[in-house]
This record gives structure tokens, sequence and C-alpha cells, in this order.
């Protein structure tokens, strides 16, 4: 008899820590909820409207939630842990309002992210990216409309002799290149501007001459710069030689980093370049052509690493929350051929990268597409890569990882050796939630374009 009362006892005692245990837990929800004002999630849609119920034991209304476990049942689950996510912002900024959310961490494949066109999202606090400032994103929006009136005249982009046979037929189309470094991206800064002149000057003969650097140049060991020679030899049919004895053009400074004098020449040059080297990409872009594409399809999203210097430390973060939404391709061009470049670029509607040679490559993706660039504190350049997509009839935006202004920063980065090497070095740790808001934007501009295009 005196075993059974332990017994009895024993088992009342347990039920009271339980129940004073969920109490505790629900209370803490329902106070966090007053206090913060907090939108509760579970699976994919909000059930704040249930809390108060489910907390009493009654079942959410169905509508209102896909699981409609009461909560004090989801409160015994292992699975259940409830966090706070600050969602990051520059607090001086009061048009990017900081909000705090709840979260119900399940292990099904439906838990929450983020939601297109939407403000409200959840995702897990970003502990690799604690010490990191969050920065702001900027958009660029003058991106040339259309060929109809040209972006810039071709006059400013070559200068020289060479247009004093623009109607001798018997006469080649010679664009000299004048840098002395080989650096793909300074290279192709040259080649766009060329590209245009040789458009323009069709049908005679385009020619590439490279005087002194030719021999260093096909030596070169750069998978984009030995694939682009060979794309403008056999795709683009233009000669590359160390002489000539027509009358030439060269580059002329200003306007812009890259710059083509018309929209369809950046067009023609993609076009032929992934037909050549990713042909079941051309063959895609096609049909999705011809199907009027408006952004109504699955997006396709590329997040782009480097392996030195500017790594994008939370990739997988980054990649978790996007790919519960779309299809995501995580790629580094380190030991990349020209033509996975090629390939990976006409692929994707959205690319996010930070800022390097890597990104020369965004004149292949399609027209409509957007860059999301992401810069280190003392090393913003948006006018670099940012004048080549937009004069490439993409959609441009950047995130730079500072509180500071990014010209200041800059500037001062660059009064010294050491501390340019040093801006150049740091890796980046881009907000989840910054750079979920900044790609929705880059989608909705994508569709409008997608819309004035067709």
């Amino acid at each position: 008899m005196h075993r059974v009362k332990i017994v009895i006892i024993g088992s009342l005692l347990i039920v009271l820590a339980t129940l004073i245990s969920s109490s505790t837990k629900i209370h803490k929800i329902e106070s966090l909820r007053k206090k913060s004002s907090l939108t509760m999630f579970h699976g994919t849609v909000a059930v704040d409207s249930c809390i108060r119920l489910t907390a009493e034991g009654n079942d959410c209304n169905a509508s209102a939630a896909e699981d409609t476990r009461p909560l004090t049942q989801l409160l015994k689950s292992d699975r259940l842990s409830i966090e706070l996510h600050a969602r990051e912002t520059n607090a001086s900024n009061t048009d990017y309002p900081r909000t705090i959310a709840a979260k119900l961490a399940t292990n099904e494949s439906s838990s929450p992210g983020f939601r297109l066109f939407s403000d409200e999202y959840v995702d897990k606090p970003d502990r690799t990216c604690r010490d990191f400032p969050a920065g702001n994103f900027t958009r660029r929006r003058n991106r040339p409309s259309g060929s109809a009136s040209p972006p810039v005249s071709l006059h400013r982009l070559v200068k020289g002799e060479g247009w004093s046979t623009a109607n001798d037929t018997s006469k080649a189309a010679v664009c000299r290149y004048t840098l002395s470094t080989l650096h793909f991206p300074h290279f192709m800064q040259q080649i766009v501007r060329c590209w245009s002149f040789w458009q323009r000057r069709l049908p005679q003969p385009s020619v590439l001459l490279v005087p002194s650097t030719l021999d260093s140049m096909k030596r070169r060991q750069e998978n984009f710069l030995q694939g682009m020679l060979e794309a403008l030899t056999n795709a683009l049919n233009v000669s590359i030689v160390s002489n000539h004895t027509d009358p030439s053009v060269e580059i002329a400074d200003g306007v812009a980093a890259y710059a083509f004098a018309r929209l369809e020449d950046a067009v023609v040059l993609r076009n032929a370049v992934i037909s050549y080297f990713a042909p079941q990409a051309a063959a895609l872009l096609q049909k999705e052509k011809d199907e009027k594409d408006t952004g109504a399809r699955p997006l396709r999203i590329g997040i782009l690493n480097r392996r030195g210097g500017r790594r994008i430390l939370n990739e997988k973060d980054l990649q978790g929350v996007l790919q519960r939404h779309t299809d995501v391709t995580v790629a580094d061009f380190e030991k990349a051929s020209f033509a996975d470049q090629v390939s990976f670029y006409a692929m994707q509607d959205i690319v996010i990268s930070s800022h390097g040679a890597q990104v020369t490559g965004v004149l292949f993706m399609p027209t409509c597409a957007g860059l999301l660039e992401l810069f280190p504190q003392g090393y913003c350049l948006p006018q670099f890569f940012g004048s080549l997509a937009l004069y490439s009839g993409l959609e441009y935006g950047y995130i730079y990882l500072s509180d500071g202004k990014s010209d200041h920063e800059t500037k001062e980065a660059k009064r010294t050796l050491k501390g340019r090497i040093h801006a150049r070095k740091l890796d980046l740790c881009p907000p989840v939630g910054k750079v979920v808001d900044a790609v929705e934007q880059l989608i909705e501009a994508r569709r409008q374009c997608l819309r004035q295009t067709i």
C-alpha cells in the first residue's frame, strides 16, 4: 500500500512538472508575441491567429496552418525550437525597418524560407555573419532601353584612322589592342568596344590587331582568355594578327568601363558564343524565347563563389534559403573551362557573386537576367562589371558590406598599397535577409523587362 502511494505521488509530480514546463513555454511565446508583434510560422503558412487557441489545447483552423496539431503537442516535440531572428539591416536606414520573427523549426522540407514579393520570410539566424556589417543594397536602373536608340555613339568608343576606310569594302575593319595587361577582364573591356566597331563595318573583314603581346596572349594560362580567343576566331569570324597594313582604330577613353554601342551588339556576340560553346543551353534559351518567357517559369539562380580573397563565407546559408523555392546552382570557376563558364551564365536568371574576374562572363546571361554583386568594405567598384551588365541588357544591383559610405571608404583604402591589398582580400558574409530582398527586387525587374522585350 505504501509503495502504491509513492507511485501515485510520483506520477502526480511528473504530470505537474510537465504542465508547469508547457505553461512556461506557452507563456514565453505569448510574451514574445505581445512585446515584439511576432508572427509565428510553422510549415509554410503563418499561424499567428492560432497561437492562443492551440495554447489552450484546441486545433487551429486547417486553412490557417498546414500542421494542425495543438501547440501543446508541438511543444513536447523534440524537434521544436524557438529562436529569434532580427532581420539584418542598417539601423539608421528608416526605409528598411528592423523586424523580429519567431521560428518553429522543423525538419520538414517545407520549413519557412523567403517568399517572393513578400516581406514575410523567416530563416535561421546566421551565426557565421554575426560580426559582419549588414551593408546596403543599391540597384542601378540606367540599363539601355533597346537598340532603337543607341546608348553610346560609336565614335566615343573607338578612335583613329580606321574610320577613313568605312566605305571601302576592300579594306578590313582593324581594331588595335592597346593595353599592356592581358588579364581577361581588361581584355574584354577592349573587345566589347571593338565588337561594336566590327558590327558597324560589316561586311568588311573584322581584324583584331595585337602588335606586341599576341604570343604572350596565346601562352597565357587563363581559360577565359583562351576560350575567348577561340570564340573570336571560330564563332565571331575575327582574325587576330600581330601586324596589318590597313588603318586601324583603337579604344577611346571614357564613357564606361565596358560599353557596347548598341544593345543588339551584345545580343549578337552572346548568341554566337553560346551557340558555339554551349549548344544545349542555346537550344533551351531559344525554346524559352519562342514560348515568350515572361518570368512565370521556375527561376534559375546561380551563386558564384571564389576560392581566394572575397569568398562568400555563408554560401550554404544562402543556398539553403533560396533553393526552398527555386533551382539554385553553386559554382566556382577555379578550374572551370571556358565552355563551362559560358554554360553556367547562359542558364542563370539571377547570379549572386562577389566582385572579381569571374563576373566577366555576365555578358553571356540572357537579356533581362540579373546580377547581384557583393563588395567588401573599402573595395566598391559597381561601375566596372555593373557597366558590363547594363550594356549587355541585364538588370544590376550590388550590396556594399559596410555601414559606411562606399566612395569614401574605397578612396581611403586606395591611399596605400597595404590598404588596397587588405580590402581586396576581405571575405564576405552578406546577411541572408538582405540578399533575399535584393534578389526579389531583381526578379521583379526581370519580369518587367521581359514584358517590355516580348
